[in-house]
Order: structure tokens, then sequence, then C-alpha cells
């Protein structure tokens, strides 16, 4: 709620509930199995449609003044009774779903409940904490439980004989984020960061536990809880504890969203272990990872049309002064006499705020529009679901991760404590296995003048690397390897033969590339004799080289401190068996046990060999891969995308099991300090598939090649990138096709059919480099922690 100079109201206004009502549909509606016919919503202002000023009208604390409401009107509702420019995340819900906006519970009391409630109410009141009496403010969570129960029995004791209360099984029940207000107001007398997580924290938890509870006891059996947001970024904390630090990366007080963070990891905890007892009579209880989907619009927001981001991004669309843009004594829509920072004081009236869209915070506690529009995608989407993870009605058995997980909230392992204590050393050198989409030269190296390693124009239209041979990535420019080499400022990454050819005489310092294109995890699978082993042998054979004769120099002391990366790997392996005729479920019950564990021996040999930073990606989904589209035309059945469903669950499946092998390897290595890094390669590539326009990728040819020829996905085996060659057309007859040139790779994800394009490497190495997409371990991040610089990608 809005701030204003009467001390006691800058109480009940620092509600920082940011994590408000998120959570309202983080699914995408169509595909739940169990449709919802209803919302019942609890919270504090971040939810709160009008109940605050229906139970307390006139009060200057709760009197939005414009320009509350300017960017949106709402018809037949009373003023401005929302807490930001326009629409919350709980309006956004209701028009996707078709639904009326969800009335305030105090307005269907006034009405007699003559209003349209079989889609939900609003029992949200602004500044609502969870434990009660910890303020002035007489609501909290338990009286907005008490008013539904009150609700329900009301509605079966004299239903409306026209509206059915079929409706109620089905509802779902959304518990947006609560407790911000507890914190606010401990902070506001006096309590730090640590007394709030020590004394505050535990009572809260349990509270809301219970009211998870109490809400199953009565009869609910869909359950969506919101965790709590970034606190620490809030330009009302910001401003209030000015000069305090430390900051982040980003700019937000660490001590404050650390509080946010170890409630939200209890809260997974506690509901994860409700989801298990619930399990027998069908309960799903949906959590929203709030605090991550705030962080990734302050880290990328001109992909959601934040577009001054970078200039406004902790700043007040609505307010006056400071850093922030912000002043306690005066707040949106106010007006009054304020103190100036060099001295004396000013009257001012802030009846305007312009651009709200270039906005992320609203009022120094609420967000813009904007935001919230942006927030509600994402649970459309089906992102930042922690569990179940990566819901979706339709296959929810097989997906393993949630979309976009920057910070998993796992508790933090002894690997976590010591990289974010600052302990961590950042890599020196990176030394690199993998297959075509890691591999910089490898393959022609050892293949000089055949057909299938030797790359045509218009492979590296797009870059022009110098000193090097020609064209030897599988793509129209970098890979994600390069990327990783300019965000560090390391020369880019010399395949291995090239290594031995010159003796080892180029920079080896900052690491060499030992992938090759066609590789595989099982040896003698295929024709191609190369795989991870001959990889790894490959780099035990060159360290032995080093050591035995090191150039005098260049010391050895990179080796420790080097990261050992492994993008992906296994692909390979599962297309060889697609094109002897093996089905998914083969390569399910054949294939993917015996890759499994040659990644992990692979991951403990390096292991043993001396490797203390290991990073290692999941598969991508290779059912939306335009070749396997292609060679698997009409089979179905297809997701929501447009990929092949039972393909993609190979990919699911043996992540899950790699999740699960590399979790307990990082266990057993947790006394000598490795770091075992688990990229989440599939939900990363996944995201540019689901929201290619945030990217700057065309929507309709998402899965097609931009260099190929012919058919739904511009792909042809027997004629790819760079080729000519008579092929045949799906209409009949043949036709001799040259393809030369590859228009507007920057508008592709899919390079060739197989690999990807430039544009597409940058945003993965991005997503990779800051932090987004991690597994394992929690909180990290390379560019905050080793000062990346992206300005050469």
């Amino acid at each position: 709620m809005s701030i204003h100079a009467n001390h006691e109201l800058l109480q009940l206004m620092i509600e920082i509930i940011f994590l408000t009502s998120l959570l309202g549909t983080i699914w995408d509606p169509s595909s739940f199995i169990m449709s919802q016919q209803a919302f019942f919503i609890f919270g504090d202002s971040l939810t709160d449609t009008g109940n605050i000023q229906l139970l307390a009208p006139g009060l200057a604390a709760t009197t939005l003044n414009y320009p509350y409401g300017e960017s949106y009107t709402f018809t037949n509702e009373p003023g401005h009774n929302r807490y930001s420019d326009g629409r919350l995340i709980v309006d956004f819900i209701a028009q996707a779903f078709g639904f009326p906006f969800f009335e305030p519970i105090l307005l269907e009391l006034d009405n007699g409940f003559q209003t349209d409630y079989t889609h939900g109410v609003n029992f949200a009141y602004s500044g609502a904490t969870i434990q009660p009496d910890i303020t002035k403010n007489p609501i909290y969570l338990q009286l907005e439980l008490d008013q539904f129960f009150v609700y329900k029995e009301a509605l079966f004791s004299s239903p409306q004989p026209s509206t059915p209360l079929s409706f109620l099984p089905t509802a779902a029940y959304l518990i947006p984020e609560i407790g911000g207000n507890d914190f606010f107001y401990a902070y506001s007398r006096g309590a730090s960061p640590q007394t709030v997580i020590d004394e505050i924290v535990p009572h809260s938890l349990n509270l809301l536990v219970s009211a998870v509870e109490q809400l199953h006891e009565s009869g609910a059996r869909t359950i969506i809880v919101g965790n709590q947001p970034t606190q620490g970024c809030s330009p009302t904390i910001l401003t209030a504890f000015s000069g305090s630090g430390p900051y982040d990366n980003i700019g937000c007080l660490d001590e404050y969203n650390k509080v946010s963070q170890v409630f939200n990891i209890g809260l997974k905890q506690a509901l994860t272990n409700l989801q298990e007892n619930y399990k027998a009579d069908g309960t799903l209880i949906i959590q929203f990872d709030f605090y991550n989907a705030i962080i990734e619009l302050f880290t990328n927001p001109t992909q959601y049309g934040i577009f001054l981001f970078y200039i406004t991004k902790l700043e007040v669309c609505c307010g006056f002064g400071g850093a922030y843009n912000y002043n306690v004594n005066v707040s949106c829509g106010d007006s009054g006499n304020v103190s100036l920072s060099t001295g004396g004081t000013q009257f001012v009236n802030i009846n305007t705020a312009l651009n709200p869209k270039e906005y992320i915070e609203w009022d120094g506690v609420h967000f813009t529009q904007a935001v919230y529009k942006a927030i509600t995608s994402f649970f459309l989407s089906g992102q930042f679901v922690i569990s179940p993870p990566g819901f979706n009605g339709d296959e929810k058995s097989y997906i393993t991760n949630s979309s976009s997980n920057m910070i998993t909230l796992d508790l933090p392992t002894s690997a976590t404590r010591s990289l974010l204590s600052n302990s961590f050393t950042c890599p020196q050198a990176f030394f690199i296995f993998g297959d075509s989409l890691t591999d910089t030269g490898n393959i022609q190296l050892k293949y000089p003048g055949r057909p299938t390693t030797t790359l045509h124009y218009p492979y590296g239209e797009s870059y022009t690397f110098t000193n090097e041979r020609g064209h030897n990535r599988y793509s129209d420019g970098r890979l994600i390897v390069d990327f990783i080499a300019q965000a560090f400022g390391f020369p880019f990454f010399e395949p291995i033969l090239l290594e031995s050819d010159k003796g080892f005489q180029t920079n080896y310092t900052h690491g060499v590339n030992f992938a090759y294109s066609g590789a595989t995890v099982i040896p003698n699978n295929t024709k191609n004799p190369i795989y991870l082993q001959y990889e790894l042998d490959q780099f035990f054979d060159y360290k032995k080289a080093l050591l035995s004769s090191p150039q005098p120099s260049t010391p050895l002391s990179f080796l420790p401190t080097a990261a050992y990366l492994i993008p992906e790997i296994g692909i390979n392996d599962f297309t060889n068996a697609y094109v002897e005729g093996a089905s998914p479920q083969t390569a399910i019950d054949e294939i993917l046990p015996k890759s499994l564990n040659v990644v992990v021996s692979a991951v403990e040999q390096l292991h043993a060999s001396g490797a203390r930073t290991i990073i290692v990606g999941n598969q991508p989904p290779q059912g939306c891969s335009s070749s396997i589209l292609t060679a698997f035309l009409g089979t179905g059945p297809y997701d929501t995308i447009g990929c092949l469903d039972e393909y993609n669950k190979v990919n699911k499946v043996f992540n899950k099991k790699l999740k699960q092998a590399l979790t307990k390897l990082q266990e057993s290595y947790k006394t000598d300090g490795t770091l075992i890094i688990q990229f989440d390669f599939y939900n990363a590539l996944t995201k540019l598939y689901t929201n290619p326009a945030q990217y700057g990728f065309n929507p309709s040819t998402k899965l097609e090649a931009c260099c190929g020829f012919g058919g739904p996905y511009n792909y042809n085996r027997n004629v790819t990138c760079g080729d000519s060659g008579n092929v045949s057309l799906f209409t009949g007859g043949t036709e001799f096709v040259n393809i030369s040139t590859a228009p507007n790779p920057k508008e592709h994800i899919e390079w060739d059919g197989i690999h990807f394009t430039q544009a597409a490497y940058k945003i993965i190495a991005s997503f990779f480099l800051s932090g987004q997409f991690f597994i394992s371990p929690v909180g990290f991040n390379f560019k905050h922690l080793c000062n990346l610089d992206f300005s050469q990608f």
C-alpha cells in the first residue's frame, strides 16, 4: 500500500509483499487435466482488488489517487482500488481464463452474493500479515481464511438457485506471497535480517503451512503457493537501509534477500512434505518461484518490454527524490513537504508517472502493470514452477526441472556455502568435451577434405574468426564455448588436434577443446570412432605432456583452477539408434542406461585426475529438432510447442537420472571442495521455443532450419546446408538444389536441422554465465562471481 508521512501508516504500507498473487495459473490452462472453474485468492496488496478500500473507506492510507490506475480502466468498479498503475497478476489470470475480474469478498458481502461468484472471490487485503498481532493492522492470513470458511458455509446454506456449487471441488486456492509485511514491520522496529530469520521466519512458516492444511481439510485439492520475492531489491528497503550493504550484482541488499531465500527454502521443504502426505487423495500443491521470476525481470528486462531497465531497474516510477526516486514522507498520488538531501524542504505533488511500461517498480513497494503482465506470462506458460517440476498436465511425470530455476531452492551444499562466502576461485582455464554443439575444429583436422566434415558457406557467415582455418563450427557463427571465452576475456579455445600439431605452442593456459562433431557417449555404437572416453584419454595424454615438459614461460598453476565442461553429449547415441530403427522406448530401455553410466564415469575420472570444478549440461529437447521432426513427420503426439513428445521424453528421462547421479557424486565429493555444476540445457532451450519473440526469433519459423531446403521444417537429409544436389520433393519429382544462402539467421533458433544459430547460442551462453537454468548448486552465478564482460557478445 502507499507510504505516507504518518508514521503509523508507514508500517501499514510497508508490506513488501512482493510475492503476492502471483500464483495464478502457473501452467497452460488448456493442458491442465482438472480445468479450473474458480479461484479463491488470499494475500496482501499485490493481490488485493479492493478489500482494504471497502474495509476502511476514506482513510488517507487506503485512498489511491491518480496516477494509480492510469494504465487500465476497470469498468463498473469504484475508483482506483489496486496498488499499481493497472492490472495485477490475478487480473491477467482472470482474463486468460475468460473469467470476470475476481471481486473482493467485502463487495460480495455487500451484494449478498448476487455477483457472479462461480469463478471465485478475492480474500486478499493490502497490509495483511501472516502472524496476528504483529502490527496494529488487524488483517492477517487466518482472518482471510475464516472469511472464506464463512463464505463457503453461506453458499451451502442458501445457494443461488441458478448457480450450482459444482465449481467448488474444481477450484484452485491461491495463497500468493504473504509474510513480507511481517518482515518489514520487524525492520521498522529495528530488527536485523538475522533476527528476522531467527525469530519471525519459523513462526510465519508454521502459520502458512497451517493455512494450507486448513484449506485441504476443507476440501481444497488444488492449492497454489508462491514463495517470497526479493525484498532486498525493494526501493523501500534500499532507501531505508541505504549504504548498509553488501549489494549483489543487480544492486539489491544481500542480507535482506537472504531472509527471503531462507524462508523459501523452509517453505519448499514443508510443502513438499505436505504433498507427500496428501498424494493418496489426489491433492496437488503447486509451488511457484516468485523470487526467481522477479530476478529474471531484473536480469533480462528488455526481453519483457521493459526497455529502459538499465537506467531505471531499481527506481520508482511514481515517486520523488533520492537514489531510487522514493521518499518515505510523500508517495505516489500524494503531496506534501519533503526534506531534500541537499538541505531544506520542497513541496511535492506526485500526480504524474512517466512511462510505467519502462519500469519494474511502481511506487516503492509494488510493481507496474508491465511487470505483472510478464509474471503472469510466466505462470500461464508453466515457467518458474518449483513443484511439481515443469508442471504440465499431460506429461508431468516425465519433466524433471522447472523452467528457469535461477536459484534452485534446494538446501545449500557445502560447496554452495563456500561459493556464496566468496571462497570460489574463478576458472583460469576451461577443458571442454562434447560433440558438434561444442567442436571448434577437431573433426575437420582429423578428417580433412571429407564431404561430411567440410563446411561450405553459409556456415560461418555471421562471424569471422581471425587466424583460423575456414568454417570449422557447425553454425553460422560462434558456439556457446566461444561466448564463454569472450566473457572471461580468454582467446577462443583451440581444438586439441591443432594444439598437438603445434606441439602445444599456442596459449594453452586458458584451456583446450577436446570435443568432436559426431562424438557419442557409448563406444563402437556407430562407425564413428570418436566417443567420450576417447576425448578423455586425449585430455589425460595432453595433461601428461604438459607436466612432463611444460613451456618455461607458461606455469601450470591454471590446472587446479580449471573448469571441466561437458555442455551436452549423448544425443548422437540416440540419433544413431533411431536411424537404425529403434523406437524412443527402446532408446530409454537399452541406450540410456549405458550412456548414463559412461557420463558419470567421465565425471569420476575427471575428479580422480584432480578436477574440482566440473560442469555438466543435460540433454536438449531432441523432439524439437528439425531433423527428427522431418524423419518422423506425422508420428505424433506433439506437444504445445510442436515438438515430438516421445522423443523429448527420452531426453527428460535421461536428464532426470543424470541429475540424481550427479547429486550423489556431489555429496560424495563434498569433503574435498569439488563443485559439480549442473546446467539445464533442456529448459534453457525450451524457453526459446516457448517465447521466441522475446529473444528476437520469428515465432512462425521457430522449428524450421534456417539453412536448408523443403518440407514443413525447411530440412531435407539428402541435401543439407552448404551443399548441392538433386532432392526428392514432397509433391513428387526431383529438383536440383544449391543451399548457398541462409537469410536472417538472427531470426532462427535452428541452423541446419541439427545445430543451432549463433543467436541461439548467444542467449544460452548468457543464461549459463548469469546463473540461469542451473539445477545445482544454489545461487551460482559466473557473471557475479567472476565479474564477466558481455560487451563482445
